[in-house]
C-alpha cells in the first residue's frame, strides 16, 4: 500500500488515515520512515494474538468508530484486518476498495484462511483493483460485475524499482516459512532440508529470517539445526530486505508478498506451498512450486545452486507506475479528484 499512499499524498494532502493492527510493530517506525509517511495520520488498534475470531471481532469493534466520517475503506490482500476493515465499512455503508483483488488458489484450506477472506471480501467491496487479467478472470467467474474491475498491476513494482542492491548480501539464500498450514509438519521439513542443503553446500550462506508470530518462531528454535553456514536472523526493515533478496541467489518461502518481489527482482525461488495463489514467478520462468516435502525442497534447492539452468530469472519490473494508477482510481472513484471534493 505504500506506493498507492505516497501518491494519494502527494496529490491529495490529508486525504489518507492509516490504520495499523500492530503485528509488526518493531518495524513499523522504520518502514514510515524509510518511505517518507511519518506524517501520514497513523491510528493504531491492538492485534489480539489469539484465535482468528477474537483478531477479527477486536479489529472489527476498533475500526468501526474510527472510520465514521470516512467516506470510504481502501483494503488490500487477504489477511483478518482486511476482512475487518471491509465488514467494518459495510455496516458504516461506505464504500469499500479492494487492491489486490481476484488472487485464488480455489482451496479454502490453502492458503487458510487467506483464501476464504478474498472471497468474503468480493463479496463486500464496491471496486476490485485486481493485479493481473488472470485475477480479474477469477471475479468476473465469481459473478462480479465487470464494470466494478480494473486491471491495474502490482504497486510493489514501485518498491522493487527503487532498489539499490549494488553491494551485495551477506547471504546467498533467504528463507522464510509462516503460514497456518506449514506450522505442524512444513517448518520441521524445512529445517530438516536445510540440515542437508548446509552440510551439501558448506560454501553456500543460508540466512532463515525469524517471523514476529510467537508459534512460528517457536518451531524454528526448536526444529533448525546448527550450522556455521546456516543463521537465523532478526527480521530486517521492508528497504533492506529487498536489497538482501535482490542479490540472493535463491529465495525459499511460503510468503505470497515475497514470491512476487522475487519475480520482480529476477530472483530464483522455491515456493513452499501446495498450491498456488500467485503465478507471477512461475509464469517469469524464476519459481517453482516444490512444496513442503524435504527431499523435493533439497533436490529443487540443490539444482539453483549449481545449475540454475532450470530456471530463468529475468525479472518483471515495468515501466507503469501501479500505485500512481491505483490512486487515480481511488480518488476518481470517491469523487475526491474534483477541486469542490470535501
Amino acid at each position: 500500500m505504500i506506493p498507492i499512499v505516497r501518491a494519494l499524498e502527494r496529490r491529495r494532502p490529508g486525504t489518507v488515515l492509516l490504520f495499523d493492527t500492530q503485528q509488526q510493530r518493531e518495524l513499523t517506525p522504520a518502514l514510515l520512515s524509510d518511505y517518507d509517511l511519518c506524517a501520514v495520520p497513523i491510528v493504531r488498534i491492538d492485534c489480539q494474538r489469539y484465535s482468528l475470531a477474537s483478531q477479527l471481532a477486536s479489529q472489527l469493534m476498533q475500526l468501526d468508530d474510527r472510520i465514521a466520517g470516512c467516506v470510504g475503506v481502501v483494503v488490500q490482500g487477504d489477511t483478518t484486518s482486511t476482512v475487518a476493515g471491509a465488514l467494518a465499512g459495510f455496516y458504516r455503508g461506505l464504500p469499500v476498495v479492494h487492491v489486490e483483488a481476484g488472487l485464488r488458489s480455489h482451496d479454502v484450506s490453502q492458503p487458510f484462511p487467506e483464501e476464504m477472506n478474498r472471497r468474503l471480501v468480493s463479496e463486500i467491496a464496491s471496486l476490485h483493483l485486481a493485479p493481473t487479467k488472470k485475477a480479474r478472470t477469477h471475479l468476473l467467474d465469481c459473478g462480479i460485475n465487470a464494470d466494478s474491475v480494473a486491471v491495474v498491476g502490482n504497486p510493489l513494482v514501485d518498491l522493487c524499482r527503487e532498489v539499490d542492491g549494488r553491494e551485495p548480501a551477506p547471504w546467498d539464500v533467504l528463507i522464510t516459512m509462516h503460514r497456518r498450514e506449514n506450522r505442524a509438519s512444513g517448518i520441521k521439513a524445512l529445517c530438516r532440508a536445510l540440515d542437508i542443503l548446509a552440510k551439501q553446500n558448506p560454501l553456500c550462506r543460508f540466512a532463515v529470517i525469524q517471523h514476529s508470530h510467537p508459534d512460528v518462531h517457536g518451531r524454528f528454535i526448536h526444529h533448525l539445526p546448527r550450522h556455521a553456514n546456516l543463521v537465523y536472523i532478526a527480521p530486517m526493515t521492508h528497504r533492506v530486505f529487498l536489497k538482501a533478496l535482490s542479490t540472493s541467489k535463491l529465495v525459499m518461502t511460503d510468503s505470497g508478498g515475497v514470491q512476487e518481489e522475487a519475480a520482480m527482482l529476477g530472483v530464483a525461488t522455491l515456493i513452499l506451498r501446495n498450491v498456488l495463489d500467485r503465478e507471477d514467478g512461475i509464469a517469469a520462468g524464476s519459481a517453482r512450486l516444490v512444496g513442503t516435502q524435504c527431499d523435493e525442497i533439497v533436490i529443487a534447492a540443490n539444482q539453483v545452486l549449481h545449475d540454475n539452468a532450470h530456471f530463468k530469472p529475468a525479472g518483471s519490473i515495468g515501466q507503469t507506475c501501479p500505485g500512481e494508477l491505483i490512486a487515480s482510481r481511488i480518488l476518481a472513484y470517491y469523487a475526491l479528484d474534483q477541486e469542490s471534493a470535501a
